[in-house]
């Protein structure tokens, strides 16, 4: 018989259950498997210890001291951080008012002139593209240049002196594509001058009105008049005429007189009398070398159109290509300018290259 400790201490079988007659589980037992359960890392000990410890260890007191610090004024929105506080990331909501550029961002950045970098080279070289299919469609169907106007002097003289050179009646295209590529290149020399040539929104606004002008000849040609000569041929040659010379006023005033997009000869002979041609790092000489590459790409993807599609078809492609082009200027890096003292006092401005997203949001 067991001892009466022991039966005291025993758990009785619930009256709603069967009792296990072979084994009943003991108060001792019962804290020891707990014991056992809460014990390889000790934190649930621990945690009961120190919220004992810390429970029996205040003073009324200082109960009654925190009890008091919560007051009407102590709520849950002062402990936690507010929505607005923590606005939300740019890339999740991009249009929250929080992370919309400001006005002074936006000014500066569209004042800024782009940097002279890789990005404006490539940038170049595909009006360089451009240019080269624009030239082979205009020659073969207009027997004129768009762009190139040493061509058209030579066909000017040679009609002057009644040389079998072009075709009765193509003269007039000579002659216009001339006097408009002069007007042309006037305006937009002279206006850039004003706004400054490398200023982004010049850039922006010069090369969008390049890509309307080629888009609507580009409209004339399909819609209006397929004619080599005549009123639509005139008004086709006006609006490329105008539109190259306003490229190539860019082009020549971005500091990268290498990439000029339309004069070959005088790129060649710089590369061919270059001292430093075989040097390995050599800037110019990979500009001069590049622009000819895309100059002869052009000439090839324009006369192959031509060859296999139609002339409207190149004017659609060169039109979409100055479109990426505009679109590619609005993520040039851009120079800001920085004005820096000397010792004999004089200021000397310098510009820093900064990317798009500092300029507007200031990363």
């Amino acid at each position: 018989m067991s001892s009466p400790t022991q039966d005291a201490l025993t758990v009785p079988p619930s009256p709603h259950r069967p009792s296990i007659p072979t084994r009943a589980v003991t108060a001792p037992q019962l804290a020891a498997a707990l014991e056992k359960e809460f014990k390889p890392d000790g934190t649930e000990k621990k945690k009961h210890t120190d919220f004992q410890t810390e429970r029996y260890s205040s003073s009324s007191s200082s109960d009654k001291d925190d009890l008091d610090d919560l007051g009407p004024e102590s709520t849950s929105e002062s402990t936690s951080p507010s929505p607005s506080s923590n606005p939300p990331s740019r890339w999740l909501n991009p249009f929250h008012p929080s992370n919309l550029p400001t006005p002074a961002a936006w000014q500066t950045y569209f004042l800024q002139e782009v940097a002279g970098d890789t990005y404006l080279e490539l940038q170049l070289l595909l009006m360089t593209l451009a240019t080269g299919m624009l030239d082979s469609m205009t020659f073969t169907t207009y027997r004129v240049f768009a762009s190139k106007q040493t061509g058209n002097t030579l066909f000017l003289a040679l009609y002057a002196f009644r040389l079998p050179a072009l075709p009765p009646n193509f003269e007039q295209n000579v002659g216009v594509s001339i006097g408009v590529f002069i007007l042309g290149a006037a305006f937009f020399g002279h206006l850039g001058h004003i706004s400054r040539q490398r200023r982004r929104v010049w850039l922006l606004t010069s090369n969008a009105f390049q890509a309307l002008l080629m888009l609507s000849a580009a409209a004339i040609r399909y819609f209006v008049s397929r004619s080599p000569t005549g009123p639509g041929a005139l008004a086709i040659l006006s609006l490329l005429a105008f539109s190259a010379s306003g490229q190539i006023a860019n082009a020549l005033n971005v500091a990268m007189p290498e990439l000029n997009t339309t004069m070959v000869t005088g790129a060649l002979i710089q590369l061919c009398t270059d001292r430093k041609i075989f040097a390995l790092h050599n800037v110019k000489r990979n500009r001069r070398l590049a622009f000819f590459c895309a100059m002869l790409c052009g000439c090839f993807i324009g006369a192959s159109i031509v060859r296999y599609r139609s002339p409207s078809a190149v004017l659609v492609v060169c039109a979409a290509t100055k479109g990426a082009i505009f679109l590619s200027f609005f993520c040039n890096r851009g120079m800001v300018e920085r004005r820096r003292v000397l010792e004999d006092g004089a200021c000397k401005t310098e510009g820093a290259v900064t990317p798009v997203s500092r300029v507007l949001w200031g990363d």
